[in-house]
């Protein structure tokens, strides 16, 4: 164990404070439930600060139960089932279930919640793994205060907070543009494909052009508009999967959408199916005709079987593999597909409006160059997906190194003037001492 600051103290959840929960009113009386105390339960509880909750309780529902309610500044952790090590403070009066342990703000305690919250958040997973129980774990109280806690003193606390709230901050906005990723990529992929399959990504200038569809737009002197079928095959080859149980087996689960990308597969005999199959080879594109607006398209390099919701196509010999793979998962191939879907619940486009959507047929040479170009693009951007998906992993590594730093007493520097951790402990013993003796008197009914 990390030796802690000079001014510091090893102690417990239990010392700091006086600790408490709730209770359910009887769900068999409507009269509890529906008045104007706000309830909480341990699903409710997101390490925030609380205050609304969607259920609230009667005076009745209060005082017939083992429900208190709590003031405002209270800290709450939940001890039941998946939810274990969850936390709140209270910015309301409100009653809990019992499951939610609550530390009550005192006098000198209130001071300590804000330090002792952010300790319970870095600390979730080993209140996670006190659980006892069966199907749904749970702790105790006792568990609960026999937590030990490296304790600072109190004007350091201040600083701690102050100093993890502010790097939080800069986490979550972190996070906020993180999580815009992800839809800028697809917009810049979606503007890419846009450009090749309009002939200005190789820098050509479109010119009018006859239109066979009203979502048609011009393409560049020597382009033009054909059938699908003219530039692709459709080669339906269904076979018994008595003939394939060794060969691996494509769904449509298994093509990440508008991605072009194979995600994890099986066999035919590990995926148990039974009934034919379309024999794939390599060269191929992979397409799903169920929810086309979902845009799943792959282009395959072994031999295997797909689903009966996915067509092999085969590119005719005037058009690049390559460039009908990407315009398979193209926005403006699903927005043709659209006009020839089939079925309200489960879209699907068979085979002959498949072939009716208008492809831009462009010659080889500029299908090449356009191909190129895409590869290196849709690379480019694969790698800024990976760094992406990365850096969200490493986030919560971060925010748990920052919080594990700041209670070793490494995140703020240490002022030697400050009062010993040791002096506020007392301090909180004889608060306490006082509030029992309140309450043996009979001064606190609340507790």
């Amino acid at each position: 164990m990390t030796e802690l600051p000079t001014a510091w103290v090893q102690t417990t959840l239990g010392q700091l404070g006086g600790w408490s929960s709730g209770g359910t009113p009887s769900r068999k009386n409507p009269s509890y439930f529906g008045g104007n105390i706000p309830w909480v339960k341990t699903g409710d509880l997101n390490d925030t600060v609380l205050t609304a909750t969607p259920e609230f309780i009667t005076e009745a529902g209060l005082h017939n139960s083992a429900a208190k309610l709590f003031p405002p500044g209270t800290l709450l952790v939940a001890m039941y089932g998946a939810t274990i090590g969850k936390t709140a403070v209270l910015g309301i009066p409100a009653a809990t279930n019992q499951a939610c342990a609550a530390l009550l703000p005192g006098e000198i305690t209130s001071d300590l919640i804000p330090y002792v919250w952010k300790f319970l958040i870095g600390n979730i997973n080993e209140l996670k793994q006190a659980g006892q129980g069966g199907a749904q774990l749970n702790i105790s109280q006792e568990i609960l205060k026999a937590l030990p806690i490296p304790l600072a003193p109190l004007p350091e606390q201040r600083r701690i907070v102050a100093k993890l709230d502010s790097l939080r901050s800069r986490s979550s906005r972190a996070r906020q543009e993180l999580d815009h990723i992800p839809k800028l990529i697809e917009r810049y992929k979606q503007a890419i494909l846009a450009k090749a399959f309009s002939g200005q990504l190789i820098g050509l200038i479109p010119e009018d052009t006859a239109h066979p569809h009203e979502a048609c737009w011009n393409l560049p002197k020597s382009w033009r508009w054909v059938r699908f079928d003219e530039a692709a095959e459709i080669a339906s080859n269904l076979v018994p999967t008595s003939e394939v149980q060794q060969l691996p087996h494509i769904a449509p689960d298994n093509i990440g959408a508008g991605t072009g990308k194979l995600l994890a597969f099986f066999t035919v005999a590990e995926d148990g199916v039974k009934s034919p199959k379309h024999r794939f080879y390599p060269g191929q594109v992979l397409y799903s005709k169920i929810r086309p607006y979902l845009r799943k398209a792959v282009l395959i390099d072994f031999e295997g079987v797909c689903s009966a919701d996915m067509y092999p196509l085969n590119a005719k010999p005037n058009v690049v593999p390559r460039y009908l793979y990407y315009w398979a998962f193209s926005q403006q191939l699903a927005s043709f597909v659209v006009d020839h879907e089939g079925r309200t619940v489960l879209p699907k486009v068979n085979q002959v409006g498949l072939n009716q959507t208008p492809f831009p047929l462009a010659p080889e040479p500029d299908q090449q160059a356009i191909v190129k170009l895409l590869d290196r693009a849709f690379a480019w951007l694969d790698r800024i997906t990976a760094e992406h998906a990365y850096t969200e992993h490493l986030l919560p590594k971060l925010d748990q190194a920052i919080l594990a730093k700041a209670f070793r007493g490494e995140l703020v520097p240490q002022d030697p003037n400050d009062e010993p951790a040791s002096d506020l402990l007392k301090r909180i013993k004889a608060e306490r001492n006082t509030q029992a003796g309140a309450r043996r008197r009979g001064r606190n009914p609340q507790n």
